[in-house]
């Protein structure tokens, strides 16, 4: 609606799952744009709950510091860019949606968070 009402030509998209940037890439195609980071589907947290926990499965000790850090900047990164958008939808709680709140300082045209599951 609000690509539409608003005349939005490109929706970013700030998420570590890697099953929300597939579907969200087949809907929106060539208009979704995200940084190109490390993603993680549902079924990768089998016997984990955390990332940190899958990348120090995925990575060597000496590794490990390093893929942090990728991790780290690909976030501040998108939630900067994020910050910097006309509108913001977020999904559940989380610091991302509140970061880029905050470093927006109020001037987004329009703002919702979705609080499914959270009463």
């Amino acid at each position: 609606q609000w690509i539409e009402e608003d005349g939005y030509e490109i929706v970013f998209l700030a998420t570590e799952d890697r099953d929300a940037y597939e579907k969200l890439h087949q809907y929106y195609g060539k208009k979704l744009r995200a940084i190109s980071q490390e993603r993680f589907a549902v079924s990768d947290f089998k016997d984990v709950t955390l990332i940190s926990e899958l990348e120090k499965e995925k990575n060597s000790p000496e590794h490990y510091q390093d893929a942090v850090e990728d991790t780290t900047v690909n976030y501040i990164y998108a939630i900067y860019t994020l910050s910097r958008c006309e509108s913001l939808i977020g999904s559940g709680v989380n610091n991302g949606y509140n970061m880029a709140l905050s470093l927006n300082s109020g001037k987004y045209r329009r703002v919702y968070q979705f609080l499914v599951g959270v009463r």
